[in-house]
């Protein structure tokens, strides 16, 4: 996705983990794929996008921070259909 910041003058920064997952790579990997792109996609040119995990309890979150608009409040629900 780093070309697709580049041409949209979106700058990616990835944060490093060293953490290990039991997950389908598959599914985090559109998940994550869907997120970023749409963050670089609706964000401002000379913005930045940002992504990094951490592990909480029995889990792990992953966030993904841009300036963009948001997602509307009513499409979230439809997010991981």
């Amino acid at each position: 996705l780093r070309g697709m910041a580049e041409q949209n003058d979106v700058q990616l920064l990835v944060e490093p983990s060293a953490l290990h997952l039991v997950a389908d790579e598959d599914r985090l990997m559109q998940v994550l794929t869907n997120l970023v792109s749409n963050a670089i996609k609706f964000s401002p040119s000379d913005g930045s996008v940002s992504l990094y995990c951490r592990h909480l309890d029995h889990y792990c979150e992953f966030r993904v921070d841009d300036r963009g608009r948001g997602i509307p409040t009513e499409m979230q629900d439809q997010i991981f259909d």
